[in-house]
């Protein structure tokens, strides 16, 4: 076995697939590692029979040969449970990732268009059968299970020469580099899973669920539809099913407005005018949390480690965004009382950090905005800015409601939001009252200061004329149409690329703080987990990681960082004594 090892290690690429007992990784074990070098030899190695120690090796951090896989997130993880180190992506190849960043993946192909199956078939020509991944992999294998296993791992070296000849012609090799450097912290970021109070959690479920009842009953009473009928239970029913969008277009149709579509910026037009839509929006609120919020969550709670370990999604959306499944973590509700029950165990602590004004000052170097650059770089709150020059609030007069309306049209116009999207959104999301005219003087106003962004929108052409986008680290999306898109794709993706590179720092200097560990990652926010007594070292670790991540890409454009110390995801301070009587 050693003289295996040790041939192995004289490869300049080696491809490397697992067959495993099951898909969770804490649950489940590996049985089959595949090992496949570039002359089409394939060593199988059978973990049942063998110590996984032998092939450490192989997995040294940072020397050795290029390992290339195909969802290595996967594999890395089976074979970290059964204690092998997790490469640095320097040494980490994924054939799922680069294919997705070569045809501008995400969500625009079929199921099954990025699996192993489908990568070879299009890269090789070479057709893979895949009825055997399913198979029983935990008793004695066949002579075809053997089989498949070898062939898996024996095209990987083959697509790595013909992708990393794409990734050159297209110039992608610099975000290619980013994604694999990144890799490493999302196993970590799975193996790690978030600290959760299930307890706490099951409580605020059945608050929901009958939150959820009285607002049906205030919409029938409201809307007039009740039935004549009474319930088994003796009870007045409604005729309508709140839910159903169809139904609730008919209720609305009846009362007088002409809608297409019955979605949350339709509803937030209506808010002045209908009494019905504010509390369609809080039935839809209560109804998505008695759902994916509700008892059925409980079932993500892992019974060995009492934690939710995720599925965090790399490329999650063509932008290059990551997302997260099995559940969602990034669409928990930000009510207080439910991040409150992301809450670590005595002893421990998070350090939450986000990018201050990510997309604002993206833009601002993207576009070239002289102004808003400036103001950046002396340390002005673009907010308080915009208020003062758009709003005309000037001579510190302003207040804040006018940085809420100014944040509104900040985040709104530089995505070149419509004057009805506009209102809705300051309505819903900030708590402002914006009228057409209003709309029309302050988006004029607003082009007239920032002249970098309105040269950057004068510059997209129009929709009839599609554009392929690249961020700030060379990612690309391809023939991008809408205006809004071909605007929002470079920023949200560079922001992307800002994230990333500081998840790949933190792997890369997890030594500088061994007891903490990424548990949440939400758009522009990492969020730790450390002992109390090593909070502090935690946050300066984090904050210098996102710092230095952003900045590799930002050149004109200060970046900022804000960190807190907490006891749970809601925001509860950690008391600074007990940090220092911790310590």
């Amino acid at each position: 076995m050693p003289e295996i090892v040790i041939d192995l290690l004289s490869a300049s690429v080696l491809g490397l697939d697992t067959e495993t007992t099951g898909l969770d990784p804490r649950s489940h074990r590996a049985r089959l590692v595949q090992l496949a070098a570039p002359d089409g030899q394939v060593y199988i190695l059978d973990l049942f029979r063998l110590d996984a120690g032998l092939l450490a090796p192989l997995f040294d951090p940072t020397e050795g040969p290029i390992l290339v896989g195909h969802n290595l997130r996967f594999d890395l993880g089976f074979l970290a449970e059964a204690g092998l180190p997790v490469p640095n992506g320097s040494r980490l190849f994924d054939t799922m990732l680069v294919a997705h960043l070569i045809e501008d993946g995400a969500d625009r192909f079929p199921a099954g268009h990025f699996s192993l199956a489908g990568v070879a078939d299009r890269y090789l020509g070479i057709p893979l059968e895949k009825t055997l991944q399913v198979s029983d992999w935990s008793g004695p294998l066949s002579n075809e299970q053997i089989t498949y296993a070898a062939r898996d791992a024996a095209v990987l070296p083959r697509i790595h020469a013909v992708m990393t000849e794409r990734l050159r012609e297209h110039d992608l090799e610099r975000v290619a580099s980013l994604e694999m450097r990144a890799l490493p912290s999302l196993v970590w970021l799975e193996r790690t899973g978030a600290p959760f109070d299930a307890e706490g959690w099951g409580t605020l479920a059945e608050q929901a669920a009958r939150r959820q009842v009285e607002l049906d009953h205030e919409l029938t009473r409201v809307s007039g539809t009740t039935s004549d009928q009474p319930t088994i239970f003796g009870e007045t029913a409604g005729t309508v099913n709140w839910g159903s969008p169809e139904q609730v277009k008919r209720v609305l149709t009846e009362r007088g407005h002409v809608v297409e579509r019955v979605d949350e910026a339709t509803l937030a037009r209506l808010l002045d005018v209908e009494p019905l839509a504010q509390l369609l929006l809080d039935y839809r609120d209560a109804a998505k949390r008695v759902g994916t919020y509700g008892l059925d969550f409980l079932k993500h709670v892992h019974p060995v480690t009492g934690r939710v370990h995720a599925d965090w999604h790399q490329l999650g959306s063509r932008a290059g965004r990551m997302s997260c499944s099995k559940p969602n973590l990034q669409q928990v509700p930000r009510d207080r009382a439910y991040r409150a029950c992301f809450r670590p165990a005595e002893g421990r602590a998070l350090v939450k950090a986000d990018f201050s004004q990510i997309e604002l000052r993206i833009a601002a170097e993207i576009a070239n905005d002289e102004r808003l650059i400036a103001a950046y770089a002396a340390g002005e709150d673009v907010h308080t800015l915009t208020a003062a020059e758009v709003l005309g609030r000037r001579n510190g007069s302003v207040t804040k409601d006018d940085r809420q309306a100014a944040k509104a049209l900040n985040f709104g116009l530089i995505y070149g939001a419509g004057g009805p999207t506009l209102r809705a959104t300051a309505k819903t999301s900030y708590g402002v009252e914006l009228s057409e005219s209003d709309v029309m003087t302050f988006r004029r106003r607003f082009f007239d200061l920032y002249a970098g962004l309105k040269r950057w929108h004068r510059g997209q052409p129009g929709e009839e004329r599609p554009v392929d986008t690249r961020t700030l680290a060379g990612r690309r999306r391809l023939g991008v149409t809408r205006f809004t898109e071909k605007l929002n794709s470079p920023v949200q993706g560079s922001g992307a690329d800002g994230l990333k590179a500081a998840l790949a720092l933190l792997w890369e200097t997890r030594d500088r703080c061994p007891s903490a560990a990424p548990i949440l990652v939400v758009h522009d926010e990492i969020v730790l987990e450390c002992d109390v007594a090593d909070v502090e070292q935690a946050r300066e670790w984090l904050t210098d990681c996102m710092t230095r991540g952003l900045s590799s890409f930002l050149t004109r454009v200060p970046v900022v960082v804000e960190a807190t110390i907490e006891w749970d995801w809601s925001g509860t301070p950690l008391a600074v004594e007990s940090a220092e009587g911790a310590a």
